[in-house]
Order: C-alpha cells, then structure tokens, then sequence
C-alpha cells in the first residue's frame, strides 16, 4: 500500500525487528522523505488482524 503511494521503497528500507513488547510480533522499518523534505522513521507491523499498524517519527 505505501509502496504504491511512493510513501516508502525498498530501497527505504532500514530493518526488521520485534516489538518490545511481543518478541513475535515482527515489524518493518523504513527511512522516508516527506513531502517536506525531512526523514522520517516509519514502523509498519501487521499484528494478524488485518489491518497494519504503522508509525511515524520524524529523524
């Protein structure tokens, strides 16, 4: 889905990780542009319900 936007590439791509609270729950880290031009820090998890969770911090 964000791929499509151009939100995050693999090329983005940062790592992967488990959550600090469920060391099974995995999540994926990317490094993006904003439209503004900062970096931003965006963790996407798919906690098996569907519908992913994601996150966004600026660098």
């Amino acid at each position: 889905m964000f791929c499509r936007r151009g939100l995050v590439s693999a090329s983005g791509f940062y790592k992967s990780m488990t959550t600090y609270h469920d060391t099974t729950l995995w999540q994926d880290v990317y490094h993006a542009l904003t439209p503004g031009g900062r970096t931003a820090y965006i963790k996407i998890t798919d906690p098996g319900t569907g519908h992913p969770v994601i996150q966004f911090k600026e660098l």
